[in-house]
């Protein structure tokens, strides 16, 4: 039905799913193409690099605009401390600076850095609001020392060109190589 109302490619996203999952879907998409006679074309999302929060020690941590909290890097257990926001990024206060920004939860949380203090990094609430385990945390103001092509990513793209992908897609690329 996608492909008769004009679906011209399809995105699969290898943050999420097993190589197993990936191939039905290839398999599928390819086999009424051909019977369509419509081209459609297939593009494999690496995963890339993925900074998380760790663990809240309360169910649903609230951070509200206009208020301050402080980033840490994420231990075995979760912070004492209410206003503490768990990364899992080592050295997360060494790589920031003042005036960056911090996206959390595909930017539905806003963070500005104002201060480092030790191992804390000091932070105005900028876009507030909920936050949960291990979601997805973005530093684009610094380059971070995580590597952008991850050795799954490597496995996903050769699985990927063995199925056949068209295009390949990789988020955070910082340089050329």
């Amino acid at each position: 039905q996608l492909i008769l109302h004009g679906a011209s490619a399809f995105r699969m996203n290898f943050s999420h799913g097993t190589h197993a999952e990936h191939k039905r879907s290839i398999d599928i998409i390819r086999k009424v193409s051909r019977e369509l006679c419509v081209p459609v074309a297939i593009l494999q999302d690496l995963g890339g690099p993925k900074i998380r929060a760790g663990k809240f020690n309360r169910a649903k941590p609230e951070f509200h605009t206009g208020t301050t909290a402080f980033l840490v890097e994420a231990g075995a257990e979760p912070p004492d401390d209410p206003n503490e926001i768990p990364v899992q990024y080592e050295g997360l206060a060494s790589d920031l600076q003042p005036g960056d920004r911090v996206l959390i939860d595909d930017g539905q949380n806003i963070l500005s850095v104002v201060g480092i203090e030790g191992e804390r990094v000091k932070v105005s609430v900028i876009a507030g609001g909920t936050l949960r385990d291990r979601v997805g945390v973005s530093l684009p103001s610094r380059r971070v020392r995580l590597s952008t092509l991850t050795e799954k990513d490597k496995a996903d793209l050769a699985f990927g060109l063995r199925a056949g992908v068209d295009y390949v897609a990789l988020s955070s690329v910082r340089e050329a190589d």
